[in-house]
């Protein structure tokens, strides 16, 4: 082995462990390609650097965070972590920012996320300031913020719920908004239940249609789910699937 020069070779990295210009590649990346674009069509270079790279996306604005403009990269960490969906139930408002710190103080390191990912979190908390009670974690959430999918599991537990939590379940639970619609409440129902992740295997991939339309009908009515959580949804489905939901309500009964 020495003859074949490992001593050398053991120090360079890995040949595919870097965006091109340099940005290391961290391990929530890898796996938010593998949900979003795993036969590498939408970026056929995952590598590459520009305007519509992937790395580009990466580092956009993902849409639910409020007035904290999270990068997408951020959101995938959170998605793919159970720890930080339950430290942190949300991403919006005082929850949005106490996960912005986390990732500041300790989330980037233990995620290997380069600076450069972050830089508009920080400059954003940095001009901001110390807030008061957004330190982290689950002392900011609503009283009703976080609650496990054992919760709601139980038919009609949605609808116990405060407006501003109705509003977080009913947002769009993907990477990216896409078609048809998953909400959160749908995701976490997914989680939460064994038989709808053996029937719906890819609940953002090639599974989401057929888990949209489950949601928009036995889910609907074995969780007694109000039409603001479930409207948004069927307004997303193909044309076909949103005759065949409403033929389906009007076969079973509201």
């Amino acid at each position: 082995r020495l003859a074949a020069g490992r001593a050398a070779t053991r120090r360079l990295d890995y040949a595919w462990g870097r965006f091109e210009g340099g940005v290391a590649v961290p391990p929530c990346a890898r796996e938010a390609l593998r949900r979003l674009d795993p036969e590498g069509e939408r970026w056929p270079d995952p590598f590459a650097a520009g305007e519509d790279s992937f790395l580009a996306w990466l580092a956009a604005p993902w849409g639910g965070g409020g007035d904290l403009a999270l990068p997408r990269i951020a959101h995938a960490l959170w998605e793919q972590r159970p720890d930080l969906r339950r430290q942190f139930p949300t991403l919006a408002g005082e929850q949005a920012v106490a996960f912005g710190r986390w990732l500041l103080e300790r989330g980037a390191r233990q995620a290997d996320l380069e600076a450069t990912l972050l830089e508009p979190v920080r400059a954003r908390l940095v001009a901001d300031g110390p807030s008061p009670g957004t330190g982290g974690g689950r002392e900011s959430a609503s009283p009703d913020a976080g609650r496990a999918p054992a919760d709601l599991l139980r038919p009609g537990a949605a609808a116990a719920l405060g407006a501003a939590d109705r509003q977080w379940l009913a947002a769009d639970a993907d990477l990216e908004p896409g078609r048809p619609r998953i909400p959160r409440l749908a995701l976490e129902l997914h989680r939460g239940r064994a038989d709808l992740r053996t029937a719906f295997p890819e609940p953002l991939g090639a599974s989401r249609r057929g888990l949209a339309r489950w949601y928009a009908t036995y889910g609907r009515r074995e969780y007694r789910l109000q039409r603001e959580l479930v409207s948004p949804t069927v307004r997303t489905l193909p044309p076909g699937d949103r005759l065949w939901v409403g033929l389906w309500w009007l076969l079973k009964g509201r």
